[in-house]
């Protein structure tokens, strides 16, 4: 099990408690309350059905997952161990330069850690991905319903949650309302593209972007042929119309902004 980072220098709580899963995680305590128990649960199912259904190339260094139960022991380790850009309102993070992310539950849910489990997978499946889908995929794991059924068939459902919010908002207002077009969405293809402007919305933009294909039958079939045709297709636009039945972004901008204003996206 290799990791990037030391962390000899990190006072744990006696007994040290962590558990290792699939050796693609390594799950520790940060504090005494930490949901060790549940985070291994969730992580667990996530890889399952990812795996199983999904993603083909597994990350070759584990990930440290440093999971505290309060703000009060969180803070202290944020400030000590995180990137120099981290705030006091990063309540997760994904340091993929350590091969650690940074976990408390207290301020958002269990369910937050989701998210963060996804980038390393994600980052290894397809690590020529567009920044808009390395953060909007992740980005579903903030509300998704994700196991297997009674008929042995797995799940990946997600659900709504503020972002849909933050678009429907950002549609009711002129300087923003241009912005939502998925076309737009296929040029952020760089992180400097993707946090300039407003990082908030092109995040609700990719997020729902992903939850309407899902909603399509289409994410999985945009994203495999997005993965396995990146040296032809590096924007994916082709991908997505071979997955949208030969609609473009452009063309299919209508559609998707008429389903973020219908029931249907809640």
């Amino acid at each position: 099990m290799q990791s990037r980072a030391s962390w000899a220098h990190v006072v744990l709580p006696e007994p040290v408690r962590m558990k290792s899963v699939e050796d693609t995680f390594l799950i520790v305590a940060g504090d005494a309350t930490a949901p060790l128990d549940a985070a291994v649960a969730l992580v667990s199912k996530l890889l399952d059905v990812m795996w199983r259904n999904h993603f083909k190339h597994r990350p070759e260094l584990v990930t440290v997952v440093w999971t505290f139960g309060t703000r009060a022991a969180y803070e202290p380790f944020r400030r000590l161990n995180a990137p120099r850009e981290s705030r006091p309102s990063d309540l997760s993070m994904y340091i993929p330069d350590d091969s650690a992310i940074f976990f408390c539950p207290e301020g958002s849910s269990i369910g937050t850690l989701n998210h963060e489990a996804l980038h390393p997978l994600v980052d290894a499946d397809f690590p020529h991905a567009g920044y808009w889908l390395l953060e909007g995929l992740p980005a579903l794991g903030e509300a998704v319903d994700i196991g297997t059924g009674s008929d042995g068939k797995d799940y990946f459902h997600p659900l709504a949650h503020f972002r849909l919010q933050t678009l429907r908002t950002a549609l009711t207002k002129p300087e923003y309302a241009s912005q939502v077009k998925l076309d737009t969405l296929f040029t952020l293809t760089t992180r400097d593209a993707f946090i300039g402007g407003s990082e908030a919305l092109h995040m609700a933009m990719a997020r729902e972007a992903l939850r309407f294909l899902s909603f399509k039958h289409a994410l999985w079939p945009f994203y495999w042929a997005w993965r396995e045709g990146i040296l032809s297709d590096p924007t994916g636009e082709h991908a997505f119309a071979s997955a949208m039945g030969g609609a473009t972004p452009a063309s299919a901008t209508d559609e998707w902004v008429s389903w973020i204003k219908s029931p249907e996206a809640e």
